[in-house]
């Protein structure tokens, strides 16, 4: 994707408000790939967004957890680990009773 339009996005994706069209900007991100839409991607989960959003874009960070983007995904991970409504979605060893 083009830098231009990963700025565009990465704007729709941080602007406060209609929830839709910011996870409509996640998928646009995971369409993208590569390390300038993890690196968003990682932005919008550690920041104070709607959970959901933040669920979304910890779940499609999680999706492109490739060679190029394993160190994104780590720094995310460690970033956000003490963060009890997110942070389990980062674990590999979640029990299977945590919802």
């Amino acid at each position: 994707m083009y830098p231009a339009l990963v700025a565009e996005v990465r704007t729709l994706a941080l602007t406060p408000g209609d929830d839709a069209i910011r996870i409509s900007a996640i998928d646009a991100l995971v369409d993208a790939r590569g390390t300038d839409a993890a690196e968003v991607l990682s932005e919008i989960v550690r920041g104070a967004g709607s959970l959901t959003v933040r669920a979304e874009a910890a779940l499609a960070l999680q999706s492109l957890d490739t060679g190029v983007t394993a160190q994104i995904v780590k720094r995310t991970a460690d970033a956000i680990s003490e963060d009890r409504t997110i942070g389990a979605l980062f674990k590999k060893d979640v029990p299977s009773n945590v919802v």
